[in-house]
């Protein structure tokens, strides 16, 4: 069983096969945790691995298939936590790179959080054979057929045989979409970075990123 569906079914699972999931997973909790605030973390009497601990919790819970994968969901809880974490504990210290962008602690949580969804943004693109630095030049021009290409992204996005096949092939059926939703190939040929674009945010539930969609 793939870890997506194992999650799916962990949700209604008993507490003890939770807890052992948890456990399987607390290499990837510690290391997550790390990453985040920039030291060694330990299991034991460490205020960062209950925060994080917490959240890989949450993440089970709250996890959907059809947003996208469990471990990048499960990392973006964890950062999120603990970046509030942090903030309530003590002032946060940006990077050289981070004080040029905001002194604004909200700002720069939001920042931090806008360069985690963008990493998971890019790694889809590239899957789809696709660059973020074309992205600007490849959205449709016609302001009518730009928004029919923004709708049928979102219908696609609910559609759940196309979206695993989208997301299992990484291209975009074309006829199979054409006959199913009477679109004209020609808006799809011409949309189909813009609308793969745009199923890769609300696949990967990337909020921040949903504001520039």
């Amino acid at each position: 069983m793939e870890l997506d569906q194992r999650v799916i079914s962990l949700q209604k699972s008993t507490s003890q096969e939770k807890e052992d999931f948890i456990k399987e997973f607390t290499p990837f909790i510690l290391s997550t945790a790390s990453q985040r605030i920039g030291r060694y973390v330990e299991v034991e009497n460490d205020e960062a691995y209950s925060v994080a601990l917490q959240s890989f919790y949450k993440a089970i819970l709250s996890f959907q298939e059809e947003k996208g994968h469990f471990l990048p969901f499960a990392k973006l809880l964890i950062d999120r936590d603990l970046l509030n974490h942090l903030k309530q504990e003590k002032p946060l210290e940006p990077s050289v790179d981070e004080i040029s962008f905001s002194d604004s602690q909200e700002e720069l949580l939001d920042h931090l959080l806008l360069k985690e969804e963008i990493k998971v943004f890019v790694k889809d693109l590239e899957r789809f054979g696709l660059q973020l630095e074309n992205l600007v030049e490849l959205v449709p021009k016609h302001r009518d057929t730009k928004e029919k290409a923004r709708q049928l992204a979102f219908v696609l996005a609910e559609d759940e045989d196309l979206m695993n096949m989208i997301f299992r092939k990484y291209t975009l059926p074309m006829t199979r979409i054409s006959l199913k939703y009477q679109i004209s190939r020609k808006v799809l040929y011409g949309s189909r970075e813009y609308i793969l674009s745009i199923l890769v945010v609300l696949k990967n539930n990337l909020t921040l990123l949903y504001k520039w969609i």
